[in-house]
C-alpha cells in the first residue's frame, strides 16, 4: 500500500544574528548563515539557511545582511548528512520592553527557540539516576532516502517527577516539542542537542493513495499448466493424454482511483 502512515511535523522558529551577507541566485534564492546564542554561558549554535521565493513572494533582501537581528521560521532539511534550515519567513527582531522580577524595565530582543518534529526513537533510551532524566537518539524522515537526526534529552516533569516511559521506547513514532541547545559536558565547544519539553504519540495520516483491490465475489476460469507426460507414455499402446483440468482463481485486481484530500 502506497501511503505515509504519520502526519509530517517539521516546524522551527529561532532568533539569531546573520553572520555574513546572503548569497543570491537571481531574485528567487538566497543562502546565508545564522548564529543563535543559547545563553550567555552555553555557547552559540550556527545554522546554514536557504530561502526560495516563488510566485509573488519576494526575498527580504534588506534583512539578509551581516549583523541583522532576525527571527526565522522554517523547517529542518539535510544535505550530505549535514542539517540546514529551509527558511519560509524572515522578520526583523525588534527590541521589546520586559519587566524583571524586581520590577525594573529592560529593553531586549526576543529570544525565540522552538522546534516541533515527528519521528522515531532510534535507540533504547538511557535513563539517568533516579529516572529523572533520559537521553535518546531521534530521527525525522524527510523522504524515503533522507533523514535528520538529533540527540535528545528530557527531564522529569516538575509536576509529578515523571517521564512518559510508555512512549520512550525504541522504534516508537512520536511528536516532540522542545528547544535547541548545546551539551558542553564532554565537549567544551558543545554538541548540539534537543531539550524535549513535551512528547505525544504521532498522529495517523488520513491521506490514501491508489491501491489494488480484489473483488472476492468475482472468479474466472483459466487453464492449469499442461501436465508433464513422457514420450514413452504417449506412444505406448492405449496411451491417452490426460485432459487439462480447470481451476478457479481470484480475478485480476481492480485499481481504485486515487483519492485526494
Amino acid at each position: 500500500m502506497l501511503d505515509y502512515p504519520y502526519q509530517d511535523v517539521n516546524n522551527l522558529r529561532i532568533s539569531g544574528c546573520i553572520v555574513r551577507d546572503a548569497t543570491f541566485r537571481g531574485n528567487s534564492f538566497a543562502s546565508f548563515r545564522i548564529a543563535h546564542n543559547v545563553s550567555a554561558k552555553a555557547g552559540t549554535l550556527f545554522y546554514d539557511c536557504e530561502m526560495h521565493a516563488f510566485g509573488e513572494k519576494k526575498l527580504p533582501v534588506e534583512l539578509l545582511k551581516k549583523g541583522s537581528k532576525v527571527i526565522i521560521e522554517g523547517k529542518f532539511d539535510s544535505r550530505r548528512m549535514t542539517n540546514y534550515i529551509r527558511v519560509e519567513s524572515v522578520v526583523a527582531n525588534e527590541m521589546q520592553m520586559t519587566v524583571l522580577s524586581n520590577g525594573e524595565k529592560k529593553a531586549a530582543l526576543e529570544r525565540a527557540n522552538c522546534v516541533e518534529l515527528n519521528g522515531e526513537i532510534g535507540n533504547q533510551p538511557f535513563y539517568g539516576r533516579n529516572n529523572v532524566v533520559v537521553r535518546f537518539r531521534f530521527r525525522h524522515e524527510l523522504d524515503q532516502v533522507n533523514s535528520v537526526f538529533f540527540n535528545c534529552v528530557m527531564f522529569a516533569s516538575d509536576v509529578d517527577d515523571s517521564l512518559p516511559t510508555e512512549l520512550l521506547r525504541e522504534g516508537n513514532s512520536v511528536v516532540i516539542k522542545g528547544r535547541l541547545s548545546l551539551n558542553t559536558f564532554r565537549n567544551p565547544e558543545g554538541d548540539e542537542e534537543l531539550i524535549i519539553e513535551s512528547m505525544r504519540p504521532a498522529e495517523k495520516n488520513n491521506k490514501t493513495y491508489g491501491v489494488a483491490k480484489e473483488d472476492p465475489e468475482e472468479v474466472r476460469t483459466v487453464p492449469a499448466a499442461e501436465p508433464v507426460v513422457s514420450e514413452l507414455d504417449l506412444f505406448s499402446e492405449g496411451a491417452v493424454a490426460p485432459p487439462m483440468p480447470e481451476i478457479k482463481v481470484n480475478s485480476a485486481p481492480i485499481i481504485v482511483e486515487r483519492e485526494l484530500f
